[in-house]
């Protein structure tokens, strides 16, 4: 049996939270007032359907620049 990889105990002095939930081919998380959510063509995790992720955010980092971008069309 492996131990499953628990972020919190990393010494990197980083610090993850279990947010993000990957539903099949969609990835969503809040942070603050804001949510993101991803879909996919194809499934987000490999080994299951549903599950969580840990994320990792620096709510101190502010980028030069943010770019957004669309898609052609939406599905």
């Amino acid at each position: 049996m492996v131990a499953a990889y628990d972020p919190r105990e990393a010494s990197s002095g980083h610090e993850f939270a279990p947010i993000a939930h990957a539903d099949g081919k969609r990835l969503s998380w809040a942070m603050g007032r804001d949510r993101v959510e991803i879909t996919s063509s194809t499934n987000v995790l490999t080994q299951s359907g549903k599950g969580v992720l840990w994320v990792y955010h620096d709510p101190h980092y502010q980028p030069d620049v943010v770019g957004l971008q669309s898609a052609d069309g939406v599905l």
